[in-house]
């Protein structure tokens, strides 16, 4: 079973890397090939361990998970999943997949980083203004501690600004 701290630490991974491809252009095709991989193998992995979670909803290993961890491990692998859909070879069905299975899930959970993130990912996805209501009724109790957080306020920014811009078509 992939573990919290794993799914973060890919996640981290991942954040740093759209960075650097953000202000690095000399990255090789080899190398963007081999991210896009393990950006689609993790998602897969994910939605497996979503599917043994939703068999078998207490145990994960020998260990009995409570309603809440387990809703929070759902929120964790959904999000994870999420960030590598998005950052991979785009498979729609996949992301339909798991945008649904997220929006079934976020009423469960708590005003929590976690939550604010999920937020930040599936309003990028659906630009759904109930999202992004929810997503600044969330900010106002939001304090960035990790370099994820930090890439989730840059991401909260481009959004916002792409929110207020007009664009025209001529």
């Amino acid at each position: 079973m992939l573990s919290q701290s794993s799914l973060e630490a890919f996640r981290q991974r991942v954040y740093r890397n759209m960075l650097l491809l953000d202000t690095d252009t000399t990255a090789s095709i080899q190398d963007l090939t081999h991210f896009w991989d393990e950006c689609s193998a993790m998602a897969r992995q994910c939605l497996t361990a979503l599917e043994h979670l939703s068999s078998s909803p207490r145990p994960v290993g020998r260990v009995a998970l409570s309603s809440a961890e387990c809703i929070a491990l759902r929120a964790q692998l959904l999000l994870t999943a999420l960030v590598a859909l998005q950052v991979g070879i785009r498979d729609y069905a996949l992301i339909d997949q798991v945008v649904t299975r997220s929006l079934a899930l976020l009423p469960q959970l708590k005003a929590t980083r976690l939550r604010t993130h999920l937020l930040v990912h599936l309003y990028g996805e659906t630009e759904d203004e109930a999202l992004y209501t929810q997503l600044q009724d969330a900010l106002t109790t939001f304090h960035p501690e990790t370099e994820e957080d930090q890439y989730i306020l840059q991401t909260i920014q481009i959004m916002e600004s792409d929110k207020n811009s007009v664009y025209c078509l001529s």
